[in-house]
């Protein structure tokens, strides 16, 4: 009778080199090496990691303050035309589908094939990418991993988040105004980033109509460019002559459309005032790169008393820092990274351009100027009607 606890027959199969069983046989197979053990099955019967949903990406870009809309597109099934891409702020968010009307771009969630930030493919339906959220082949890497990584964003296009001593640098190097070429935002050589690195992507405006100022904002071109011939390309067409009075960060043309509605209502409010029209005299030159007037009256407060009540009303209103320039029309400005500076000839000081009356508001997007006359997109009108209470010049 054989002992209780006696090692067994060795497997015949494995000393003749013929066992298929490894380690799963039940006879032992003496000196044999451990094999390794499998790992941990990826989710219950061996199923795939989950992956956060095109509607979780959505609600990131929309609502994370790291991330900025302006830097993602959205690749869609079109029924008709295949996949295509667009920018996301292109779409509509904050509306059911049903609810929206002919000429609102919006896509359902199930037809949304891909995610870009800035280019670079970060939410996959097909390969189960996520860069995002890092899930399912993502393996944990995030979208503020990516960030970090790529560190400072070039100049082609609008960061998602700067550092403060990169944004301190370049501010210090160059000025935000009104141009035809950037941003319609104005900051003097002390001022520094007051929005963590977001950037606006609406502004509200006052658009330069009036032909008789336009036509010595020309004149004032040409003798710019009489003095530096270099000058030429510097200039601002007539077409995007505007003072920026706030600047403003909506998602999507849900809130575009919503902030239309609350600045119509603002204007209207018996407390609210406005000059009749507003004076051009006496350019000035900042940091040999821009070259700019003031209005008289100035529209300081009237801006506050705007951005005030936009705040008021949820939007988020990317507000200027206490060294940063009032509203002002700026005539010429150097492009972002563009060498060489600009210089006011003593004679244009003094120069009067005209004035120009204040009839309404404009909404405009901040995504580059469109057409070959080089104006910015508006969105929506805010007139100002008989409610509004207008206040004399002084």
């Amino acid at each position: 009778m054989a002992e209780a606890g006696a090692p067994g027959p060795i497997c015949r199969f494995y000393l003749e080199g013929r066992c298929h069983f490894g380690a799963r046989c039940r006879l032992p197979h003496p000196g044999a090496q451990a094999e390794p053990q499998p790992g941990p099955q990826s989710g219950p019967e061996g199923k795939k990691p989950s992956m956060k949903t095109a509607q979780a990406v959505i609600d990131r870009i929309r609502w994370d303050p790291h991330l900025d809309p302006g830097d993602f597109s959205v690749g869609y099934l079109d029924r008709f035309r295949g996949v295509q891409e667009e920018p996301f702020t292109a779409f509509c968010w904050d509306e059911e589908l049903a609810a929206l009307g002919p000429g609102v771009m919006a896509v359902p969630q199930h037809r949304i094939r891909y995610f870009r930030h800035r280019g670079r493919l970060v939410w996959d339906r097909a390969s189960r990418t996520d860069l995002v959220f890092g899930s399912a082949e993502g393996r944990g890497t995030t979208i503020l991993d990516g960030l970090a990584a790529a560190g400072a964003p070039g100049e082609d296009g609008p960061p998602g988040i700067v550092s403060s001593a990169l944004e301190d640098s370049r501010l210090r190097s160059e000025s935000l105004c009104p141009s035809s070429s950037t941003e319609p935002e104005l900051k003097t050589k002390h001022s520094t980033s007051a929005h963590q690195g977001l950037r606006p992507t609406h502004f509200v405006a006052l658009m330069i109509t009036e032909p008789e100022l336009r036509e010595a904002v020309a004149r004032a071109h040409a003798r710019l460019i009489e003095a530096e011939a270099s000058m030429g390309s510097s200039l601002v067409g007539l077409d995007a002559l505007h003072l920026t009075l706030v600047l403003l960060r909506l998602a999507g043309p849900g809130e575009v459309a919503a902030a239309a509605r609350a600045l119509r209502c603002l204007v209207r409010v018996p407390s609210f005032h406005y000059p009749m029209a507003l004076h051009f005299q006496n350019l000035a030159c900042l940091d040999h790169r821009v070259i700019y007037s003031i209005p008289s009256p100035d529209l300081e407060d009237l801006a506050h008393t705007l951005a005030q009540g936009l705040k008021a009303e949820g939007f988020q209103v990317m507000e200027p820092s206490a060294e940063e320039l009032g509203p002002h029309l700026t005539l010429a400005k150097l492009p972002r990274g563009t060498p060489g500076h600009l210089s006011l000839p003593e004679a244009e000081e003094g120069a009067e351009l005209g004035s120009q009356s204040v009839e309404g508001f404009q909404l405009c997007s901040l995504r580059g100027l469109q057409g070959a006359r080089g104006c910015y997109s508006v969105l929506a009108q805010v007139p100002l009607g008989p409610s509004t209470q207008p206040r004399a010049l002084s």
